[in-house]
């Protein structure tokens, strides 16, 4: 319901628009007075009269009639006058109950909040694999690099309030500063603690995820006018596999907050797109409403909103360039869209330029000011703003000498080459950055999530179904539909949204890590096509797809009673039966075993044992894993550089001793289907030591873990027993060792070559070598002493 302040703000630019209703609205007060007026009271024809309805300045009563809101509010305005905005906590407190009444009822909540439990409890799937003995064990490999940055800025800062560490974060403001400020600052704010970074690290993806599916409940309402839409895709996002993953608890990274604000990014322009046609549907004129639009003080607050969604993106991640071309294609697109249907693009889209310039500025500044990301990121929103002024002059040009709209469209097209080829030939932006740029998100090789959504192994319609779901498929539909009817009608709105779908759509096919943005829109349009289902085999009440027709909008929200609501229910979850299967299974592909938690922890204590730092408490290991072992070790995480490869292809794992990561000295070695290499079958299969049946040993690596899929070693110098005989040609070292609570026979064999050779052992013991017997103890194995044995 409207505060009387808005309703005088409201009356005002009614009379401003109409001042030849001045003694007619006087009228109706007079009337007001004395009874509840009816239509054949009013001096008005029924378009006013529908505007001031619609402007909630006259409300509809039970009884049919009509009546005044806050009357004393409207003679303020007959008289020129504003009334001053009362203030403190309880008229803020009821101005947000009367907003949260008005957009959504309590029943509206209550399954809101329902679904919002259904996105956290998904992302808490593997909360065992997650909280483990005290510690937060992120799922995945990519969270340890921001975990490090985390807690590096810890180090450096003196408190929440130290803003001299935003412009000293050293290797983290090249690609995601904003990402790692924000998780730094977050944990300062609950204390800086180790306790309190592990805290966000665990927390934050899912509390991301829930806000994000506010906000997609939100546009979906906004857009279709309808809850239940909304509702619906908050499920459809919040068991998509891939979103899942990627926002599982403990999976901190860049994308909780990249989705978020791309959602508000969304949100925003959305609503400036809906005011503007809800003004223009109240009213005869196009040029008024656009005016209308222009001056209304709630769009310029939306524009700022649209200002800080620009400037965030720019900083979040590596590729922000990505998140303004959809942004672009859309102002383009718009701008025809507002020429053929004779709305003048200028006052049109005025805040939305304005805000996307001032989320320039913001990103300029950042990069400026701080040293943030590099220039093509900086620079990016500022592009696409002076190209969305060039085309909106253009557009407005166009549309007031009356030329056809695609011709505009031709137009546009060459403004566009011709604004690229000027970034090169001009300079503006080195090619070198954009081709970099290119080849890191489209032609990048190795990751599983770099493979196509719609790859040819997958069968093309499968990936979809893994990733997304059986949504995917109903939001195509809907998507197909609502892009056909973009073209055909104005529908500034929803032009926007499948800008956004087709977009992301396409950078998807290229690699499957941005399914993800594309389940934000996705989700939205199989949640239409859901509730059209839904409501065409009558579990629900009528719905129209996107209605143009206040009366098909904004209904109240009811669960159907009896068998019924089980029908329901049960429609909707055979809609998500894949997902439900799918997920538990995809978050698993990245959570990390018992066996590989406790082979870190075992490695830390050694480690400790040892008194080694870092670097040669360095873990190699599979490149997938290496930042995880790494960061609960030595916490150096930042890198996933891994020579695992080298070790493994090696004819023997002992001339790679010393040329593991970071000439570290520990590495972990995992089951591997094809256990071709011999320097695997060395270590994993004989543990080193010749275990089972492999009779090749080590003298370098010391098992320190052995569990049944992974297993972790040391890399010592290893003792030298210098052997020397004149009548013997081979000799073997031995010793019984235990190792994982078996007792080994440990051999090492050497060809003795003019009377002489050096067999190597990697483990303590009393050792028989022919005739002679040495004792070999723990220093000599790690520093690399020499024993001589003479045999004759």
């Amino acid at each position: 319901m409207p505060t009387p302040e808005e309703v005088n703000e409201r009356t005002r630019g009614f009379l401003r628009d109409h001042p030849d209703a001045h003694s007619a609205v006087e009228k109706l007060l007079e009337r007001e007075e004395t009874k509840s007026l009816t239509f054949d009271d009013v001096e008005l024809d029924s378009g006013r009269f529908g505007e001031l309805v619609s402007r909630g300045i006259v409300e509809q009563t039970d009884g049919g009639g009509y009546r005044l809101r806050h009357p004393e509010a409207i003679e303020a305005a007959l008289a020129g006058e504003s009334i001053e905005s009362e203030t403190g906590p309880s008229v803020n407190v009821q101005r947000l109950r009367s907003a949260l009444i008005e957009f959504a009822s309590l029943r509206e909540l209550g399954g809101l909040l329902g679904v919002l439990v259904l996105v956290a409890g998904a992302r808490l799937l593997a909360y065992d694999d997650v909280f483990r003995d005290g510690h937060v064990v992120s799922p995945g490999n990519d969270p340890y690099y921001y975990r490090y940055w985390q807690e590096q800025l810890l180090a450096r800062s003196d408190g929440v309030a130290d803003v001299e560490v935003l412009a000293d974060i050293g290797g983290a403001a090249t690609g995601r500063p904003l990402t790692h400020t924000l998780n730094w600052w977050l944990a300062e704010l609950l204390g800086g603690t180790p306790e309190a970074a592990a805290t966000v690290a665990a927390w934050l993806p899912v509390i991301g995820a829930v806000a994000l599916g506010c906000v997609v409940y939100v546009l979906a309402k906004l857009l279709t006018g309808d809850s239940r839409v909304g509702m619906l895709a908050v499920a459809f996002l919040g068991l998509a596999p891939v979103h899942v993953v990627y926002t599982h608890a403990g999976f901190l990274e860049h994308r909780l907050h990249q989705y978020f604000w791309l959602g508000v990014l969304v949100l925003a322009l959305s609503w400036l797109a809906v005011d503007l046609q809800r003004r223009r549907e109240s009213r005869t004129e196009n040029i008024v409403a656009a005016k209308c639009h222009l001056r209304s003080r709630s769009s310029w607050i939306v524009a700022g909103v649209v200002a800080f969604a620009v400037g965030a993106s720019a900083h979040i991640w590596t590729g922000s360039p990505l998140t303004f071309v959809p942004v672009a294609i859309y102002i383009a697109l718009r701008t025809v869209s507002d020429v053929r249907a004779d709305v003048p693009p200028l006052f049109a889209n005025g805040p939305a330029i304005v805000g996307l310039a001032g989320g320039s500025l913001l990103a300029i500044g950042a990069h400026v000011g701080l040293g943030w990301h590099n220039s093509l990121a900086a620079l990016t929103p500022a592009l696409v703003a002076v190209g969305a002024v060039a085309v909106i002059g253009v557009g407005e040009l166009w549309h007031r000498l009356e030329r056809p709209a695609y011709e505009l469209l031709a137009i546009e097209g060459v403004v566009a080459i011709a604004g690229l080829a000027g970034l090169f030939v001009f300079e503006l932006i080195e090619p070198s950055r954009i081709t970099n740029s290119l080849t890191q998100v489209f032609f990048r090789e190795g990751a599983t999530e770099t493979t196509s959504l719609f790859a040819v192994k997958h069968a093309v319609i499968l990936g979809p179904l893994w990733q997304i779901g059986l949504p995917y498929y109903f939001g195509l539909a809907a998507l197909a539909v609502a892009t056909t009817l973009v073209v055909q009608r104005y529908e500034p709105a929803w032009l926007l949204s499948v800008c956004f779908a087709w977009y992301y759509m396409a950078l998807a096919a290229f690699q499957v890590r941005f399914a993800a943005q594309l389940v934000l829109f996705s989700s939205l349009f199989a949640a239409v096509s859901g509730v059209y289902l839904l409501a065409h085999i009558g579990l629900i009440r009528s719905f129209v797809p996107f209605a143009r027709d206040e009366a098909e909008r904004d209904k109240p929200f009811k669960i159907p009673g009896g068998r019924t609501s089980g029908y329901l229910f049960g429609t909707i979850g055979l809609l998500l039966i894949l997902n439900l299967i799918l997920v538990p299974s995809l978050v698993g592909q990245v959570t990390y075993s018992d066996e590989q938690f406790e082979a870190a922890l075992t490695i830390d204590e050694h480690a400790d044992e040892m008194d080694r730092s870092y670097p040669e408490t360095a873990v190699d290991t599979a490149w997938g894993d290496v930042r995880m072992y790494n960061y609960f070790v030595n916490g150096e995480s930042s890198s996933y550089g891994s020579r695992y490869e080298q070790l493994l292809g090696a004819e023997h794992p002992d001339g790679r001793a010393d040329g593991l990561r970071q000439n570290g000295k520990y590495v972990v070695v995992s089951e591997r289907e094809d256990p071709s290499s011999e320097s695997y079958e060395i270590l994993f299969e004989g543990l080193g030591v010749g275990h089972g049946d492999v009779e090749t040993t080590s003298g370098r690596f010391q098992p320190v873990y052995v569990g049944d899929s992974h297993r972790a070693f040391t890399v010592v110098e290893g003792a030298v027993l210098n052997v020397s005989s004149s009548t013997a040609t081979s000799v073997t070292a031995s010793t019984v060792l235990e190792v994982n609570d078996e007792e080994i026979m440990y051999e090492r064999h050497g060809e003795i070559e003019n009377g002489y050779v050096e067999i190597r052992v990697a483990h303590p013991g009393e050792y028989t070598i022919g005739t002679e017997s040495r004792t070999v103890n723990e220093t000599a194995v790690h520093t690399g002493e020499q024993i001589e044995v003479h045999l004759d």
